[in-house]
């Protein structure tokens, strides 16, 4: 009788363990410095991020991204090969080589990241039976918002770049006006689609589904803004350098990720992301990195010696001024 007692109360313990609800939190009681206004706004973005917020998940979900991710690559380098006529290894060497100075090679480097894009939602769906939408936003909000995000940031740097032109070193001319403007549309749409696949990854997925399982809002802020830095990691680079640089993309992570929460989708920082990333790609690139869409190349090239001046500070506030002015242009 004992047995029989322990047995099914040993049965009874497991079937309400399997039962147990994986832990969520409540946003009404969430831990956070922010006004409940502006968290009311970001709260129905991680509404299916609650339905299954367990960490195990999550850790299965960045593999199946960068599972995703590896054959994305591989398929391109296919592509590549199969178009050139180039060896397999050699396609892979030329596509992922960072001094992409041809259109082309620029244009495919850049579609390189997309593949995370394409990870996310694949790992969001299986893992975490989310939508595409969930990790982006209501769609016309996403849009207005990376659109004047986007125009407030290449207004103030550009009226920048051309108050500071006299104190700075003239551009070399990169390609032909004409070259350039036949392969603009294609960059633009490479480059919408590289932040877009990081904002989606990065702001869209992990922070969400972290503001799910933890009480602190700022777990789902500093994370995946930290693992945005490292990897921008060059290991190449000084130690000094490579931090600094490590350090400035998660600040970049930061404030991206406090524009996701103050609108409720990924698309203020989806368009500060790609005007900061369109400048440098399509219209003064540094020479030495993607070079193959820009009008233009600084004389000097990218190296170590960008991150440990102290031009840096300067960089520093130009983004944090880029992204007051969005949170002023969004009222948010």
């Amino acid at each position: 009788m004992h047995a029989r007692w322990a047995s099914a109360r040993r049965g009874n313990s497991l079937s309400k363990s399997r039962a147990r609800p994986e832990k969520a939190i409540d946003p009404a009681t969430r831990c956070h410095s922010l006004p409940a206004m502006t968290l009311s706004r970001y709260t129905p973005m991680i509404e299916a991020a609650r339905r299954r917020p367990a960490l195990w998940r999550l850790a299965l979900g960045l593999g199946t991204v960068f599972s995703t991710f590896a054959l994305w690559v591989a398929a391109l380098i296919a592509l590549r090969a199969l178009t050139s006529g180039a060896h397999f290894v050699d396609a892979g060497a030329d596509l992922v080589a960072l001094g992409a100075t041809r259109p082309a090679q620029a244009a495919l480097y850049l579609m390189i990241v997309a593949g995370l894009g394409l990870g996310t939602f694949v790992a969001a769906g299986v893992w975490q039976r989310r939508s595409p939408r969930s990790l982006i936003g209501p769609g016309v909000r996403t849009l207005r918002h990376a659109t004047i995000a986007a125009a407030v940031t290449l207004g103030f740097l550009g009226v920048l770049s051309l108050a500071t032109l006299p104190l700075s070193e003239w551009p070399l001319r990169n390609q032909p006006l004409t070259t350039w403007l036949a392969w603009l549309p294609l960059g633009i749409l490479a480059l919408v689609f590289q932040t877009g696949a990081e904002e989606i990854l990065f702001r869209g997925y992990l922070q969400s589904q972290l503001a799910a399982r933890f009480r602190k809002i700022a777990v789902a802020i500093v994370v995946p803004s930290v693992m945005f830095g490292f990897a921008h990691f060059v290991p190449v680079f000084p130690t000094l350098a490579a931090l600094t640089y490590v350090m400035i993309a998660a600040l970049f992570g930061v404030l991206a990720a406090d524009l996701t929460i103050r609108t409720g989708s990924i698309g203020a920082a989806w368009g500060f992301h790609f005007a900061n990333n369109a400048l440098a790609v399509l219209v003064v690139a540094p020479s030495g990195s993607i070079t193959g869409l820009a009008l233009w190349r600084t004389a000097e090239e990218f190296g170590p010696e960008t991150f440990t001046s102290p031009l840096v500070t300067i960089e520093v506030l130009v983004l944090l001024a880029s992204w007051a002015l969005i949170r002023r242009a969004l009222r948010v």
